[in-house]
């Protein structure tokens, strides 16, 4: 007898038979191939070896049942329930299914990849008062991630933009080396056994700055043309001074002669180094000649430089703090000039930048009674030095650098503010950009990468005669 492919709606039994019911429950089998029906002509086989129905304990009652006369089966009604397993409206669309899907998915990302180039074409919201300084505003914190050291950050004065510089040993001192590269910066930094002079050539988050040397007391010359070294051998055995020219890659040291002086401080200029020494409670600053000491004056302590003049402190500090003053000439034509008036001198804190422009060398201090960021001019024979008040704040931390045009941009407390011909104007942070300290600085825009070999000959191919 001819066997055909049937199948039992009721116990998913399934197979070649001449039988009309099914053998293992006794129901009438079903006949996919029976053309008069819709649900056949679908694939209720496909259907059936899809679903997952519980067989119940009286499936093996029913398969004991006699055989009993075939009945009329009606087309299985489909619901909701049945629809979500894969019923038969369902059965006849799987590729369809899986084409929406792969449809609704590229829209998605079509739509999603239209949004990403309408933001990166968008123009990012700049602060007016950050455009119209320019440049770059390079600051350096504490390093949440590893405070062991502090990160660098570069404000985008123009694109409104910040980014993720490289990590710096904790300094006490930030400065551009404009005779290294546009980009680099040289910093002093605490080390557990005295101080180094190190140096950033490039600003990218895994470049890492160079211990340039090492020392008691370390400092740069105004403009990265130097570093300079001075440590005491111990007892009276003296000091060794040591040079390094980054442009040169070249190392100079020198032994001072035979000193029970102690070390106070070491000023770096461009042509000549300083030292401030301490003996028998008696202080004063010294010039390095030829590895011998020249005396310029007692009683003071050199704190910086400033183009061929010195700032120093005198050594016996007031009631109200260190008075500042201007050492210039050389011997023994050297002389000192105060910072302020004689009756209303000015109270010294911190060297803040050296003069970048019009702005000159920026301190912080008190003059006047009033507290903040002053503008010292350099000195000029026979007229007084009279600081210039740029910004007026009680705040702890500040910090203020200046631009080649002259404007100065101070931070307070994690605000930063731009002072342009006397006008003072806050200037906002990127969204998200970590809040600024004392140590902050300037630089120019970034330089664009001139072009390589291999593009030069396609711009010049454009040049018409």
């Amino acid at each position: 007898m001819k066997t055909i492919d049937k199948v039992c709606l009721r116990c998913d039994w399934e197979g070649e038979t001449s039988a009309r019911v099914c053998p293992t429950c006794g129901t009438e089998l079903w006949l996919p191939n029976r053309p008069r029906d819709e649900r056949a002509r679908r694939g209720p086989l496909a259907w059936w070896r899809g679903r997952r129905r519980a067989r119940g304990p009286e499936a093996a009652v029913a398969a004991a049942a006699p055989e009993v006369a075939p009945i009329e089966t009606a087309p299985l009604p489909s619901h909701p329930e049945i629809a979500r397993e894969g019923s038969p409206e369902e059965v006849g669309g799987p590729r369809e299914r899986r084409g929406a899907f792969i449809t609704a998915a590229a829209v998605l990302v079509a739509a999603l990849v239209a949004i990403g180039f309408l933001r990166a074409g968008a123009p990012a919201a700049v602060d007016p008062a950050a455009r119209a300084v320019g440049g770059r505003l390079v600051y350096a914190i504490t390093d949440d991630a590893d405070p062991q050291f502090w990160r660098i950050w570069i404000y985008d004065l123009s694109a409104g933009t910040y980014t993720r510089g490289p990590q710096l040993a904790e300094p006490r001192w930030l400065a551009r080396a404009t005779e290294v590269s546009p980009d680099a910066i040289a910093s002093v930094s605490e080390r557990d056994d005295g101080e180094s002079a190190d140096l950033l050539r490039f600003l990218g988050p895994d470049d890492e700055a160079v211990s340039m040397i090492q020392g008691d007391h370390v400092a740069w010359a105004p403009y990265g043309e130097t570093a300079v070294a001075a440590t005491h051998r111990g007892g009276c055995d003296g000091f060794e001074v040591t040079a390094w020219d980054p442009v040169l890659a070249r190392e100079t040291r020198r032994s001072v002669p035979e000193s029970c002086a102690d070390l106070s401080s070491v000023v770096a200029t461009t042509l000549y180094d300083y030292l401030s020494i301490s003996e028998d409670d008696r202080s004063s600053v010294v010039q390095i000649v030829d590895g011998t000491f020249v005396p310029l004056e007692e009683g003071y302590t050199a704190i910086g430089a400033s183009g061929r003049d010195l700032y120093v402190v005198p050594s016996s500090v007031g009631p109200d703090g260190p008075v500042l003053e201007v050492l210039t000439g050389t011997p023994p034509n050297g002389s000192i000039h105060r910072v302020g008036g004689p009756q209303d001198p000015f109270i010294f804190e911190r060297l803040l930048s050296w003069g970048a422009g019009p702005a000159g060398d920026l301190v912080l201090g008190t003059y006047g009674g009033v507290r903040g960021v002053y503008q010292i001019p350099e000195y000029r024979d026979g007229n007084a030095v009279r600081p210039v008040l740029t910004f007026e704040t009680l705040a702890r931390d500040v910090g203020a650098t200046a631009t080649l045009d002259g404007s100065v941009v101070v931070s307070v407390d994690g605000r930063l503010f731009v002072v342009r011909d006397e006008a003072v104007t806050e200037m906002a942070l990127p969204d998200d950009a970590p809040a600024p300290g004392p140590m902050i600085l300037w630089l120019p825009p970034e330089e664009a990468p001139e072009p390589s070999a291999s593009v030069a000959p396609s711009l010049a191919s454009q040049v018409v005669p």
